[in-house]
């Protein structure tokens, strides 16, 4: 295994990242600690001022993609989450502050944050354990119009 690039790292022993881990990584992972079966970082979504791991937009998303092999779990500690999933993202869900959501591997799905000019943090945990866990972007789910109206149907509706 390669060492991470944080300077006080030692095979065996705790590791504690900063807030802004090496390289502007704000998370465990791979190349952060050592971390071999999981990874664990904070995403912002939207709001002002946010950093390059979020979208410049108040009501940032992603776009739809899945995680082959991995599974996550997401913990939203501000804001409202809104998941889409399914084949064809025609389930939804939305969690608000101190809710989880787990998606499991293999299942397609997109997130975006309903809280308007406020940022949506979350805090992922996910089986890959690299900085960029693998996804396989699927862009033709981005075209279908279905689930991003019920998303706005819920936004409007919270």
């Amino acid at each position: 295994m390669d060492k991470p690039a944080t300077e006080d790292y030692t095979p065996h022993r705790c590791t504690v990242v900063p807030a802004r881990g090496a390289g502007g990584f704000p998370g465990i992972s791979t190349q952060s600690t050592g971390a071999e079966r999981m990874s664990l970082r904070v995403l912002t979504f939207g709001g002002a001022g946010t950093d390059a791991t979020a979208r410049e937009q108040a009501d940032a998303e992603s776009g739809a993609h899945l995680h082959e092999r991995h599974e996550m779990a997401l913990y939203v500690v501000s804001g409202t989450l809104a998941a889409r999933y399914g084949d064809w993202l025609q389930e939804s869900a939305i969690a608000r502050a101190g809710e989880l959501v787990h998606i499991p591997a293999g299942v397609p799905h997109t997130l975006e944050s309903l809280s308007g000019t406020q940022p949506c943090v979350v805090v992922v945990a996910c089986t890959d354990p690299r900085e960029q866990p693998e996804c396989v972007p699927l862009p033709e789910l981005d075209a279908r119009e279905t689930p991003r109206d019920a998303s706005r149907d819920a936004r409007n509706a919270a």
